[in-house]
């Protein structure tokens, strides 16, 4: 229980206990608008101690009521209401310690007593000890705040409270929300109501924006009652807001409101710029802070000429492993040969090659990458006099440690931001990989190789996958590396799916969302392009659960119509076929595998009914091939052509995706995104059966079983531990099947 002997404070503290009130919401926002107008009328805005006020209000005469003007009664009567509210020993004990404290959970356990009914009281009470024992913590190390809570909620799962439907957890996420709002010292209303109490600066500020704020954009309007009520609690003025409480309360925003909440802060951000700049406004900045990225933006066409043409040249003549080049157009041809038109011309008489091999788009992008920062860092540095202006000048291990300089210090201070220690022996992956690229690039380059030599030995020394190493007996060095790894994102959304009753959603998840997707079979409502987005989502679940799992390049370039189509479906019921060729998969290994009646009848009533819809939506041509259609597409792995012509594109990857992880967490409320669905695959198969690795092997595509062995390693020693455990139980029972144990007891002696 709380302290309640503590009677001290001020009239701050004695806002913060009508904060905890449980009476009318309009009349509380009354009660505290009274208390601030007498406060600045009778002590000029300083807050005084409570017994001063206490006296100033009970003795109150006429000069007094004169000070404070025409509404002196209502104002006296709203200001003996809050000391009413004061005189409450518990209230009065929690509203000192949160006016002087950051608040924990067990203060918002006590601030639901006060506040709820009793039996609101009791359940919230219950679920904020189911919250922080699922998080191994307690409620007195727990911090009562919105961006320390809404995180743990967003992960939470069903299993964490012990409920199975989604309405019995958002009702439970609800009512932590309801008690931490009671306490947080940075959370404000956006209600009409609440801003009557605001000083006319700020009252003027909100009108001259309302002016100029768009009527639909009622989010905007929200966002800026919220900074005008927290900045004017803090105690600030329009033209005074610090930078460090503009950024506290950008946070807060986006830890307390959907993904989408992003744009509306940029824009309400560009209507107060736009109210500063033409002079509607006199006020400080308020800008919305952007994610730190690890390096600054660098722009292709800022390298000089003499690093990025030869880079662009070669680039030009690579082309893609599912490009839409003809294999023909590498081999010379000429008419003299009557084989020419079979495409085989001079290739009789000497071979030719083809530019210069073939490249996935992604590593073509990552080595323009590798050699934009290394300019850039080199071009920064003040430790490199000679700038760098031809290829041959990059190869310098003075620009490739410029290059690691930069990544550490943009990453140092992330973590220093963030409240993290900083520690500088910990290796890094991003400058790693960037160094590696560098090579890569300069080997295709035909940089002189006493040039890389340096660089390639300096690999090892950050790579953070290198272990050890070992004196070979010829006196070489032989580096150790560790396991190949799930990265810990995937790994941590795959550790829920260890509950049985997260993995029965996701199983069921597929019917769920078509359900959801066919509201007119019960309601006769229109089908909209959200509909079709569901039903988008739940066929991408079946084909994965049901067909093959999938990467998600290959699940948006699926093509279900033209010349070449992935999925062909029988004339009538049955089974039909799913063939990816090799030139578009990521190791070159075809992928040829059934696709089950059921699903066979999804797809096609999922062209026939959603696909229609997609279609028109993404203004895409009728003649589109693919099964989730898009518009135009600056698709990079068609190679030469560098995209699909307008309304032959197919849905974007990202939004795919993040569609596709929107939809699992709100409807089935699982934390999945489409590569993790195939991780997920070989988890399923090995927990069925630990040592059918190379049934995952074959299930995920994987060209070599080392590489499933490497990704599920932590698997493999798990499996190694169950059989030896097995076979220790087994010998333990042998042993004791020939120890008896019967004890004869010696007859005593009459």
């Amino acid at each position: 229980m709380l302290d309640n002997t503590e009677n001290t404070g001020s009239i701050r503290h004695i806002l913060t206990a009508m904060r905890l009130s449980n009476i009318n919401p309009s009349t509380k926002a009354q009660t505290i608008q009274s208390v601030r107008a007498v406060r600045d009328a009778l002590f000029g805005g300083v807050d005084v101690d409570v017994e001063l006020f206490r006296s100033a209000i009970e003795n109150a005469d006429i000069e007094t009521r004169n000070k404070i003007g025409k509404r002196h009664s209502q104002n006296l009567s709203d200001c003996r209401r809050a000391l009413r509210i004061w005189n409450d020993p518990t209230r009065r004990t929690l509203a000192l310690k949160l006016a002087d404290g950051l608040p924990t959970m067990k203060d918002a356990q006590h601030a639901a007593q006060l506040t709820l009914p009793a039996d609101s009281a009791d359940r919230t009470i219950k679920a904020i000890q189911k919250l922080v024992k699922s998080k191994s913590s307690s409620v007195e190390n727990l911090d009562a705040t919105a961006i320390v809570i809404e995180p743990l909620l967003r992960a939470s799962t069903p299993e964490d409270f012990g409920v199975e439907a989604k309405k019995s957890l958002e009702n439970i996420r609800g009512l932590i929300r309801a008690a931490v709002r009671l306490v947080d010292p940075n959370v404000v209303s956006s209600r009409e109501s609440d801003i009557k109490g605001l000083p006319q600066n700020w009252k003027f500020v909100l009108s001259a924006l309302a002016e100029i704020t768009p009527e639909h954009a009622k989010s905007e309007t929200a966002i800026f009652r919220r900074l005008a009520m927290r900045s004017d609690r803090e105690g600030f003025s329009p033209d005074d807001l610090p930078s460090e409480f503009v950024e506290n309360f950008n946070q807060l925003e986006l830890a307390t409101k959907s993904a989408s909440h992003a744009e509306k802060m940029r824009s309400a951000s560009r209507t107060w710029a736009t109210a500063r700049r033409t002079g509607i406004i006199v006020a400080a900045p308020f800008n919305y802070f952007t994610p730190q990225h690890r390096l600054p933006s660098v722009k292709w066409d800022d390298v000089p000429a003499g690093i990025r043409e030869p880079l662009d040249q070669l680039l030009s003549q690579v082309e893609s492993p599912s490009g839409n080049g003809q294999w023909s157009s590498c081999i010379e041809t000429d008419e003299e040969f009557s084989d020419a038109d079979l495409g085989l011309g001079e290739a009789l008489n000497k071979s030719t090659s083809c530019g210069s091999g073939l490249r996935e788009p992604g590593t073509l992008k990552n080595w323009q990458d590798a050699i934009k920062r290394t300019w850039h860092a080199a071009h920064h540095d003040k430790s490199i006099e000679m700038k760098p202006n031809t290829f041959a000048d990059l190869y310098s291990m003075a620009c490739v440690l410029a290059l690691v300089r930069a990544v550490r210090t943009e990453r140092r201070k992330r973590t220093e931001s963030a409240g993290e220690s900083w520690e500088k022996n910990t290796k890094g992956r991003y400058e790693c990989t960037l160094i590696q690229t560098f090579v890569a690039v300069g080997r295709a380059m035909n940089i002189d190789e006493g040039l890389l030599a340096p660089i390639i030995n300096f690999v090892p020394k950050i790579d953070p996958s290198v272990v050890g190493s070992k004196i070979q007996a010829d006196g070489t060095v032989k580096h150790v590396y560790e396991d190949r790894k799930i990265g810990p994102r995937h790994a941590e959304m795959l550790k829920v799916f260890s509950e049985v009753s997260a993995l029965r959603r996701f199983f069921e998840a597929p019917n769920l969302l078509w359900s959801k997707a066919l509201p007119h079979l019960q309601t006769g409502t229109e089908l909209q392009i959200r509909h079709a987005a569901l039903a988008r989502s739940a066929l991408i679940l079946r084909i994965v659960q049901r067909v093959c799992p999938m990467r998600r390049s290959n699940i948006a370039r699926l093509r279900i119509a033209g010349e070449n189509p992935h999925i062909q479906l029988p004339v009538g019921p049955g089974e039909g076929t799913l063939y990816l060729p090799a030139n578009e998969m990521k190791n070159l290994r075809a992928l040829h595998v059934r696709i089950d009646a059921d699903t066979v009848e999804m797809i096609r009533e999922f062209v026939e009914v959603f696909r229609p819809i997609s279609m028109e939506h993404a203004k895409a041509h009728p003649e589109n091939e693919h099964l989730f259609p898009g518009g135009c597409g600056i698709r990079k792995e068609r190679g030469p052509d560098k995209g699909y012509s307008e309304g032959f594109g197919y849905f974007t990857l990202s939004k795919l995706n993040n569609t596709f992880k929107k939809h699992l967490g709100k409807h089935s409320m699982i934390n999945v995104d489409l590569q993790v669905m195939r991780h997920l695959a070989g988890k399923v198969i090995l927990d069925q059966d630990p040592s059918a690795m190379g049934l995952v092997q074959e299930i995920l595509a994987h060209k070599k079983i080392e590489t499933t062995r490497a990704y599920y390693a932590e698997v493999c020693g798990l499996v190694a531990q169950a059989r030896y455990l097995d076979l220790l139980d087994k010998a333990t029972r042998k042993a004791l099947a020939n120890v008896s144990f019967k004890i004869q007891i010696e007859k005593e002696l009459v």
